[in-house]
C-alpha cells in the first residue's frame, strides 16, 4: 500500500502533492488525521474554499443563511457601510479586544445594535459563540 510520506516536520498535501511543513497545514477542529492536521495546506484549502463559494452550491448555501438570518446580515452590512464611510476603523487596524493579536472580525454582541461591535481575532471570535454566556468586552462606539 503506497502511504503518503510523514515525518513530524513534513507532510504531502492531498490536493497539490506537494511536501511541505506541518505548519502549511490548519489544524483539524476534530484533532483527526497525520499530525492533527488538515489532509490540504493553506493555499490548497483556500483555493477549494474560493472555488466552492463561487459554484452554485455556495451561492445557495449564502442565500439560505441571508434567508434565516436577516438581522445579522442587516448588522453586517451597517457595519460594512460604515468602513466604507470612515465611521468605522478597518477591522485589520484594531487589536482584538480579548488577547491583543491583531483583529480580524467585528463582532456584534446585539445585533438590534449594529455599529456597536467589538474587534476581535478569528480564535477570540470563535470562542465567544463557543461560549452561551454573554460577553464583557469592551464595544467600539
Amino acid at each position: 500500500m503506497n502511504q503518503p510520506k510523514f515525518t513530524p516536520e513534513s507532510r504531502i498535501c492531498k490536493q497539490c502533492g506537494i511536501e511541505k511543513s506541518m505548519s502549511e497545514f490548519r489544524p483539524n477542529s476534530n484533532g483527526r488525521g497525520i499530525g492533527g492536521r488538515r489532509a490540504r495546506c493553506r493555499d490548497c484549502e483556500r483555493e477549494y474554499h474560493v472555488q466552492y463559494n463561487n459554484s452554485k452550491a455556495g451561492k445557495m448555501r449564502d442565500e439560505r443563511y441571508c434567508e434565516r438570518n436577516p438581522e445579522k446580515r442587516k448588522a453586517k452590512d451597517i457595519v460594512n457601510k460604515a468602513v466604507r464611510a470612515g465611521k468605522l476603523p478597518p477591522v485589520h487596524i484594531n487589536r482584538c479586544a480579548h488577547c491583543g493579536d491583531s483583529a480580524q472580525h467585528y463582532h456584534h454582541p446585539d445585533y438590534s445594535k449594529p455599529l456597536h461591535v467589538v474587534a476581535l481575532c478569528e480564535s477570540c471570535h470563535r470562542a465567544v459563540h463557543a461560549t452561551a454566556t454573554p460577553t464583557t468586552i469592551p464595544v467600539i462606539p
